[in-house]
């Protein structure tokens, strides 16, 4: 016993030494992204010329920054949850992708070559809502495929872009670094034709997998991806103005559709994070729950937990060690399902013998600690 001493020390230290420079790494973003939002707002205004406006240009900054604030939050609430860290580099990749409209030969092509990749991490970020990780194959599909086309496109176009007249969305030309062969007519078609591939055939695939999530998903798995709603109609806002930037006219675009999308992206961080931060305020009131429940008539028990785990079809078994069963409220036979997809079942023990059972809604599978607390 005492020889472990020495190793539960280690280990509380190498812990807080972990989160000390977890939390160093954080700020240290924060304070690099607050930096690149100024940058990022300079290089807009000096860059772009009448295609901009010091509001649109701080439109587009607040984006990024939306999303960079709502990541740390979340990282440092959820640490163990991946899309704080994704929102994270979503938020900076957005910010790094106003550089690509500076005149330096080596800064445009570094950034109009990974310009795209901040979208594709949002569409990223969504798709591991809530629980961090992307678990259905054909979204895990759909993120990859998405990487590969925000990383390739770029890179034709700079491979045939020597400057005969300026990209779509640049008001003046620029230098490519990587040009072999400049082709203007391949340049037009390559930029077409990743608006049609990326903001229509993957955005249309991405809103119908969120579409099938929600249908399949149960009632209180849908107030759960709430967020996942807003983001199709942020992506659709986006793909129609990219769309009528490209193929109708770009002031149309501008005018009439511009701040429609930067609401919805600046709204959809916020939203993420509100979802990801109600599991653990549902946590404090569980906890409190506890000591109220002593008070609390058997037949209340199950409406008081399932108001504060937000599951409605809570269903709650407890055990009668002189029966050797579990019963309802009422003292009937409590019978338990099997655990699988259309309801869960979590077992509560203490010292190895049990007390009672729930019967909830799966969705409650990826907030475990929420299921813990009671």
């Amino acid at each position: 016993m005492l020889g472990a001493c020495p190793l539960v020390a280690a280990q509380v230290l190498c812990d807080d030494a972990r989160v000390s420079l977890t939390r160093a790494v954080q700020v240290s973003l924060g304070v690099a992204g607050i930096a690149l939002g100024v940058l990022a707002y300079q290089v807009q205004i000096e860059s772009l010329g009448p295609f901009t406006t010091p509001a649109r240009a701080l439109a587009i900054v607040a984006v990024g920054l939306s999303f960079l604030l709502a990541g740390l939050i979340a990282w440092s609430r959820k640490p163990a949850n991946r899309v704080g860290p994704l929102m994270v580099a979503a938020g900076l990749a957005l910010l790094v992708r106003q550089l690509r409209y500076g005149h330096d030969p080596v800064v445009f092509t570094l950034f109009f070559a990974l310009g795209h990749v901040g979208y594709a991490l949002v569409g990223h970020s969504v798709l591991a809502y809530p629980s961090g990780r992307i678990s259905d194959r054909y979204e895990r599909a759909l993120v990859t495929v998405g990487y590969a086309v925000v990383l390739v496109f770029p890179l034709a176009v700079l491979l045939f872009y020597d400057g005969p007249r300026p990209l779509i969305e640049f008001p003046t030309s620029r230098e490519s670094l990587f040009v072999l062969a400049g082709d203007d007519g391949v340049v037009q078609a390559l930029q077409k034709a990743f608006v049609v591939v990326f903001y229509g055939v993957l955005a249309t695939t991405f809103i119908a997998l969120v579409v099938r999530r929600l249908v399949h998903a149960t009632p209180r798995g849908r107030r759960i991806l709430a967020p996942l709603l807003l983001f199709a109609i942020a992506l659709a806002l986006r793909a129609v103005y990219e769309c009528v930037s490209v193929f109708v006219d770009q002031r149309v675009a501008h005018v009439y559709l511009f701040w429609w999308q930067i609401i919805a992206f600046i709204a959809l961080p916020l939203a993420l994070l509100a979802g990801l931060l109600r599991a653990r305020l549902a946590r404090v009131h569980v906890s409190e729950l506890v000591v109220h429940l002593e008070q609390t008539p058997v037949e209340g028990i199950r409406d008081e937990l399932a108001e504060a785990l937000d599951d409605r079809t809570l269903e709650v078994g407890l055990w009668l060690p002189e029966r050797r069963e579990y019963v309802d409220a009422a003292g009937g036979a409590f019978t338990v399902p099997d655990d699988g997809p259309a309801r869960a079942v979590t077992r509560i023990e203490h010292d190895g013998e049990p007390l009672a059972v729930l019967v909830h809604d799966p969705s409650l599978r990826d907030e475990p600690k929420l299921v813990e607390a009671v």
